[in-house]
């Protein structure tokens, strides 16, 4: 049975055999574990929805901000 390897730097899959990857031309070196190729392999996804969610966050803050301007506009004339 074929093993299945991952080049570490541009993540393609490796044929058994293979000294060098054929897409990016990396040496090949079998010091990584499975967990550590997927891991790396979804930190980029891992980021973009950190900054999604940090935008998210910051564009309801700045809405709350207008709430809470129009709010005490509202009563300060009720007054």
């Amino acid at each position: 049975m074929e093993r299945v390897r991952f080049c570490k730097h541009c993540r393609h899959l490796l044929k058994e055999g293979f000294l060098y990857c054929p897409y990016c031309g990396q040496e090949w070196k079998d010091d990584s574990t499975m967990e550590e190729i997927v891991d790396k392999g979804f930190e980029p996804l891992e980021h973009r929805e950190i900054n999604s969610t940090l935008n998210t966050l910051e564009q309801l803050s700045n809405k709350l901000d207008i709430i809470d301007s129009e709010l005490e506009l509202f009563l300060s004339h009720s007054v």
